[in-house]
């Protein structure tokens, strides 16, 4: 069974927020579920192009598949992961009040459900917030082992004292006199009787330019190296960043939890009856004393009377 492009776009188009339209595509997914790559990002293309008005639906397809994907398959919940951060954003940024809020409402319902790593959720809900579709990216990219700051940063002074040092090496090769540049002036000088300490002055001098060159590569090498150190060192710093700012974002999620739930505790309580009415109900449905430990008269009898004779014993021993 192969997956075609155009049909589900199609589909996509005539989907309405209806709950029978969006369970009815969402069955339709299922049957190509090895397809869940394509099709996630066939849906993600058409979300992007969607109106404003209509961007809500691509996100309740989204919610019904990946809910479904628990019973049905992973493959949707893994193919959706990766993108959700973009649609999320681009949705949040286009669609009014109201819409923001069923936006919200169901990344909530994945947290709740465990869908998707708590965290990963935060890190969504933080990036629309934020206005920053990368945010959640961001958490989740791979930037490499940690990198030891003091030790990039003394590597960045030693860059910068061997960068001063080689333009000390420049400056003193561009002093030199220019006859040593000069062919005419060493064909000149070869003529003369002072030849051997001229030859060397000019191979010493050829050789100071070769190490000098030699070592501005290197140091270029090194420099490109120590960019991308530096470069992976930030990327590192913002995504500590980030990840701190989805945890605060979860940890206000959990407190508003527990706020209600402490607000909901509050109310049962104050609806329970006070101390005085509730000894009142007692004591009006528990028996006295007398009935309870039968020390009146008439439940003494009553205790009496239900005492077997000695001759049932008797009876009963026989038997």
């Amino acid at each position: 069974m192969n997956f075609d492009r155009d049909s589900f776009t199609k589909k996509l188009h005539s989907l309405s927020v209806r709950q029978e339209s969006i369970q009815s595509l969402s069955l339709w997914l299922f049957h190509y579920k090895n397809f869940a790559s394509r099709i996630v990002e066939t849906w993600l293309s058409e979300l992007l192009k969607a109106q404003p008005k209509d961007k809500l639906k691509f996100i309740y397809l989204a919610n019904d598949v990946v809910m479904q994907g628990k019973k049905k398959g992973t493959e949707y919940v893994t193919a959706f992961k990766p993108i959700l951060a973009k649609a999320f954003h681009d949705v949040h940024k286009n669609v009014d009040d109201k819409t923001k809020s069923s936006l919200l409402r169901v990344l909530s319902i994945w947290q709740e459900r465990h869908v998707y790593p708590s965290e990963y959720i935060s890190s969504i809900k933080v990036s629309v917030a934020s206005g920053d579709g990368e945010f959640s990216d961001l958490i989740h990219k791979d930037f490499g082992p940690p990198i030891h700051r003091e030790s990039l940063f003394a590597s960045t002074l030693h860059q910068e004292e061997e960068m001063k040092r080689l333009l000390d090496e420049v400056k003193r090769i561009d002093t030199l006199p220019p006859s040593i540049f000069n062919l005419a002036s060493a064909e000149a000088l070869t003529a003369s009787t002072d030849v051997s300490a001229g030859l060397r002055i000019r191979d010493d001098t050829l050789q100071d330019i070769r190490q000098v060159v030699g070592e501005l590569t290197a140091f270029v090498t090194s420099a490109e190296a120590l960019k991308k150190e530096l470069g992976r060192c930030v990327m590192q710093e913002k995504q500590g960043v980030a990840i701190t700012q989805a945890k605060i974002q979860e940890t206000k999620e959990k407190v508003e939890r527990l706020r209600l739930v402490r607000t909901e505790l509050q109310q049962h309580v104050s609806s329970l009856p006070e101390d005085d009415e509730l000894n009142e109900d007692l004591s009006e449905q528990l028996p006295d004393a007398d009935e309870l430990f039968g020390t009146s008269s008439t439940a003494t009898g009553a205790i009496r009377g239900n005492e077997p004779s000695p001759k049932v014993f008797k009876r009963a021993s026989s038997s």
